[in-house]
Parts: C-alpha cells; structure tokens; sequence
C-alpha cells in the first residue's frame, strides 16, 4: 500500500490510506488526549486519530498506520480531518517521558536536536533555506555563474590567530574562515562569475544571539566591475529574487508560525557611508564611537540597531548598505577609494539593524598589493601563494558574502542564531 503524507489526506476523505510518522505529544497547556487517541505527525502536518484499544505507544513513538479517512470532527481545535485506525504498528518505539517540550530552554532543546526539530517551526526553516539557496542557485545560474567548492584546509593566513589550527601530518594546518583567496584565484583563472555556499570557520569567542564559530557562508566574487556598486546593484537583486521566492511559496506558513509577513524589499537599498551611519546613531543618542571624531572604525551594535530604525522610519526598507570604511579597519587587499584615500571600497549590508553580508571591491594590481601588505604590516611568506593571482593579470573584481544562518534569522524574525543552524556551534557547544 503507498504511503500518504497528511497532507494528501484531505483528498482521501472515505478511503483507506497508509500513513507514517510520530505520535505527537501533547502540548503543555494540551487537554489529556481522551483513552484511544492520539496524534500522528509527519513532515506535513498532523491529524487526529482514534485508536481500536486504550493501548496507545508512547508519544514519538515512529509509527505507521492504516486506516480510513473521515471528515471535520474537531475544527475548534484546529483538526479538520481525523483517522480511524484499522492498523498500527510501532516501527521504532519511544521511551516514556520524552526529554524536550514545548515548555524546554533553548539549551535543553539543543541538546535533544532531533527531537527539537520534530516541530513545524524547525522543519519551516529548514525548507526556507532550501528556497533562499534554490531561488540565489537559480539567480546565479541565469547569470552564467560557475559553482566553486574551495578547500576549507589551508596552511595559513593573513592573521592566523583569528584561525583554528589542527595538526595536518606532520604540520599544522587551518580552517579557513573565508574562501576570499580562492575567490580571488578565480578571478585571475578567468572565471569571471562564481559563488560558492559552503562551511567556515571563525575564531569567535563571544557567546551571543548572532555569533557561531561554525556557519554556511553564501560567498560570490564578480570580475570586470566599474566599483564595488556593481557588486551591491547585483547582491539587491539576487536577495530580492530569493526573498520573492521564499514569500511566494512560505509565506502563509511563516505568516502563521512565526506571525511575520514576509516584505519583499525594493531596490535600490538606501545607502549610507559610515560616517554619516555614526552621525545618525549619535543623532539618536549614542555617545559615538572611539577616536577623536567621536566615530569607531565600525558601527557597534547598538549604533547598527538606531541606523536600521532610522531606515526603517525614513524610508521604509529593512535593509541598509554601509560603505566607505576606512582602510585600516579592512583587510590589506580592499581597494582604496582614491588614490592616498585613508577609505576603501568596502561595504557592510543590514537588515533590520543587523549585519548579514559584508564586501568590496578588491585591489587587483600586484605592486598596490604588495604596498597595502607592507603598510599594514602583513608578514608576506605566508599569503606569498595569494600574491602570485595577481602577477600576471588580474582583472578588476570584487564581491560579498553572506551568513546563511543571519539571513534566515532577519528573515524570519527569529531571537537566535542558532534556532536557524541545524547543528549550531560557538564557543561552548559541541555537541550533538
């Protein structure tokens, strides 16, 4: 007999059909559910199903079932459909007091992922990631993108101290936390066009709500541009692409879940320099940054919450591109914005006043490189493999990337990181 899901059911109503999943434990403030009843959940959905004895499995039990389809008997409860079980069997059964409910902290739940992510809310996420990376998959290709997948072992970088290091036989090597340099390779290889989605890894030691030591980085690099705004135009478009994506086809279920409509953003974004960024937020009340002027080398994270306010009441958009930070708070190979400018050609995009991309346009030109390095006091042997792109040709070029989790995040209004990672990690979790 073939499986149904529950959401095949309601064009089943009167027939006998084969359902599979978990019975569903009852929520905290849940009536006792009456002797030979239960609830059946699967990827789907749930349905109400009333039993031929009180010998019910334990709740999460992974059951399949057999039985016939009636019509609405429990509509204030939300049930349109129940089943009438002429069958069931426990494919895998459950102990007695499962260890995560409704009612469990986040830790607790963590802790017991699987289970945690039984719930229709972790599974939504989960299926709007698969669109946001379908929908800018689908963006990129039309634009004649090639796919990079570049090594996450590396034998050094810029600042190996922002690095895990493990042993590689009989040497250390690191995780990358960037594919920048091999980006850029691409760059000089002739590609023109890549992205990459895959792990990275930071050096990260602050615990909080938008931090991991682990994450899915989106990352795509673009040659032959004018200046680092033909890498913003581009970045507005594919997010509204895949933003589109993910409302046309969630939007009704995270509209009930996550009670949020998804606003599918207008381009252009509005854009701000930093320093008018820092102006705004002391506007607002900040005290201001450090240094003299009263302005940080970055927006902090309260000055990031009063720009997006301000964004959000001045021209009703939830994102905001901050641009022209100054060269020393970047690394050595963004592109000065003028010729003995202290500026580069760098950017920061937030949505609703956090951070969820960061980019610029690159110095392409060997000898500028090589100054940039050597003012900032770059040790060169070990990024010499990364110079060498550029010694024979490299094109003007530039590019941004994106945390997964942190669009998910935003997207969804959701208070943590870590509620959208499937497995998170920072500094004090490991496990499962």
């Amino acid at each position: 007999m073939p499986r149904y899901t529950v959401a095949d059911l309601g064009d089943e109503v009167g027939r006998i059909v084969r359902v599979c999943g978990w019975l569903q434990p009852a929520g905290p403030a849940a009536e006792p559910e009456p002797a030979g009843s239960g609830t059946l959940a699967d990827r789907t959905g749930a349905v109400r199903l009333t039993m031929p004895s009180d010998a019910v499995p334990n709740p999460g039990s992974a059951v399949e079932v057999v039985g016939t389809v009636v019509g609405t008997v429990a509509a204030a409860a939300g049930q349109s459909l129940e089943l009438i079980v002429d069958r069931l069997s426990v494919a895998g059964p459950a102990e007695p007091d499962l260890p995560v409910s409704a009612a469990s902290t986040q830790a607790e739940r963590l802790d017991w992922r699987h289970l945690d992510l039984r719930r229709p809310g972790a599974q939504l996420i989960l299926r709007v990631q698969t669109t946001l990376e379908q929908a800018l998959r689908a963006a990129w290709a039309e634009e004649d993108f090639i796919e990079i997948h570049s090594p996450k072992l590396i034998p050094t970088g810029p600042r190996p101290q922002e690095l895990f290091d493990l042993r590689y036989f009989e040497r250390t090597a690191w995780l990358a936390q960037s594919p920048q340099f091999y980006k850029q390779m691409a760059m000089a290889a002739g590609l023109d066009r890549v992205f990459e989605i895959g792990p990275v890894f930071r050096y990260e030691p602050a615990v909080s709500p938008v931090h991991a030591t682990e994450f899915t980085s989106v990352d795509v690099e673009l040659a032959w541009i004018d200046s680092e705004a033909d890498v913003m135009a581009a970045a507005e478009l594919w997010l509204r692409a895949a933003i589109d994506a993910v409302a046309r086809r969630h939007g009704d279920d995270i509209a009930a879940l996550f009670g949020i409509r998804v606003a599918v953003p207008v381009v252009p974004f509005p854009r701000y320099t930093l320093s008018q960024a820092w102006e705004i937020a002391r506007t607002a009340g900040h005290d201001g940054g450090g240094g003299d002027s009263g302005e940080g080398d970055d927006l902090d994270r309260d000055g990031e919450c009063l720009l997006g306010r301000h964004v959000a009441d001045r021209h009703g958009h939830q994102f905001v591109w901050v641009t022209d930070y100054p060269e020393s708070a970047r690394p050595f190979f963004h592109m000065r914005s003028a010729e003995g400018s202290s500026l580069s050609r760098s950017f920061d995009l937030l949505w609703n006043g956090i951070e969820v991309a960061s980019g610029a346009q690159r110095e392409h030109r060997h000898d500028r490189l090589l100054d940039q390095a050597r003012s900032r006091h770059v040790p060169l042997d070990p990024i010499h493999r990364f110079l060498d792109f550029f010694r024979y040709g490299c094109p003007p070029h530039g590019g941004l990337g994106f945390g997964l989790s942190r669009l998910l995040m935003c997207l969804l209004g959701l208070p943590d990181i870590r509620e959208a990672t499937l497995l998170p990690r920072d500094r004090e979790r490991m496990t499962p």
